[in-house]
């Protein structure tokens, strides 16, 4: 059974309360932590232990959230609806970070998906680096266009660990990127806030029934231990800003209507 289908028979009602943890303290951030998300437990996290979840978590504390990582088995086809409330009721946004699309999507149970799913058509937020942006887009459906690596594409086929100048909202910025997708075949409600030099979308928001989708196929969260493993350095230092702004953004935080 497919999650959509399963969103139909499954029956559950949830109550999701966006001013719920601003209302009692600091936002909640959901954060996906297990196969497919680069972490210290999954060995993919380089020599300094230091992945994309945790990198997430990072920019959560920065943007004034709170956060929980949340693994693939967290909720499963036993779950009631008292469970799956419990997880997302609290909470603000849902962050994918980079990793492998399909591996992430494979470990995840399929309540865990179609709960997640639910949760943001109900007004939550999702925010998607990398692997997260793929995720969006060519296996969650939540958000309209497509995803494919960029490195495919016949205008950088070289393109790998690099700072690549994008144009964010207007104004140059160089982004760390570790072969993530571009975005494309875009519905005309979707808002570009990125694209490489090539003129090729990198980042995008939309929304998804009540809530809000931002993904991007860069790396704004990188971390600065992530360039120096690389042996590359960045021009313009950390774009931690630009992730915060997704979060904010993702969880109508930010003043934005």
């Amino acid at each position: 059974m497919n999650h959509q289908n399963l969103l139909k028979t499954l029956g559950f009602t949830f109550t999701l309360i966006l001013s719920n943890a601003s209302a009692f303290g600091s936002p909640l951030a959901l954060i996906y932590k297990g196969p497919g998300a680069c972490s210290a437990e999954e060995g993919d996290a380089g020599t300094t232990g230091y992945g994309c979840a945790e990198a997430d978590a990072d920019v959560a504390v920065a943007a004034g959230f709170q956060y929980r990582f949340v693994g693939p088995d967290d909720l499963n086809e036993n779950s009631t609806e008292a469970e799956i409330s419990a997880l997302f009721s609290p909470a603000s946004i849902w962050v994918q970070p980079g990793g492998i699309s399909n591996v992430a999507y494979a470990s995840m149970s399929s309540t865990l998906i179609s709960s997640m799913i639910r949760f943001i058509e109900n007004g939550g937020g999702y925010v998607g680096f990398c692997a997260g942006a793929f995720l969006a887009a060519d296996w969650f459906y939540i958000f309209p266009g497509w995803a494919s690596r960029y490195s495919y594409s016949s205008v950088r086929a070289d393109v790998g660990y690099s700072f690549e100048p994008l144009l964010w909202n207007g104004v140059v910025k160089n982004v760390y990127f570790e072969g993530g997708p571009y975005l494309y075949a875009l519905a005309p409600e979707v808002e570009v806030t990125a694209r490489f030099n090539t003129g090729y979308v990198v980042s995008a928001r939309s929304n998804y029934g009540q809530g809000r989708v931002y993904i991007t196929g860069a790396h704004p969260d990188a971390p600065q231990v992530w360039s120096q493993e690389d042996g590359i350095s960045d021009p313009d230092g950390s774009d931690f800003d630009i992730a915060i702004n997704m979060y904010r953004w993702a969880a109508k935080a930010d003043g934005s209507m």
